[in-house]
């Protein structure tokens, strides 16, 4: 099998795998389990990385949960309105909140990643001397300075 496709497919798995355990996490009701899903769910990002194909999956996820929320709290003041018994509609919403927060600080890890790594580049260009062109003038401005110091 080709690297580049294997590699496409541990990503897909590792992702599906993820969303997976927040799925269950949000209906499982034993503690137990639920412990066990979390722990399975953090090992799985580990796995999965840091980077910026991450944060956008992470970003998707966020925007999902935060319908979901939305939607639980309308269906909870409905039958809030109706009288009906809220109970299971709370015990859903706070295990969407829970998961919501997961992500929220996968989110963040992935971003300190992602901040370390950019300031390590900086660091090691700084210490070459030399400064990271970002964009097309950049580069023009740099390639006229290094002919000029020759």
């Amino acid at each position: 099998m080709d690297w580049f496709v294997k590699s496409q497919k541990d990503w897909f798995v590792k992702s599906k795998n993820i969303l997976d355990f927040a799925d269950q996490l949000v209906t499982e009701v034993n503690p137990s389990r639920r412990a066990t899903l979390m722990r399975l769910m953090v090992h799985e990002e580990d796995r999965f990385g840091r980077g910026t194909y991450q944060l956008d999956l992470v970003a998707r996820r966020l925007l999902t949960g935060h319908m979901l929320i939305e939607e639980q709290k309308a269906r909870i003041a409905r039958l809030a309105l109706d009288g009906e018994d809220i109970r299971r509609g709370n015990l859903l919403l706070t295990q969407l909140l829970e998961v919501q927060a997961l992500f929220e600080a996968y989110r963040l890890r992935i971003v300190d990643e992602l901040n370390k790594r950019s300031s390590s580049n900086l660091v090691k260009a700084k210490r070459h001397n030399r400064t990271i062109p970002n964009t097309r003038t950049d580069r023009g401005t740099a390639h006229r300075q290094a002919r000029a110091s020759r």
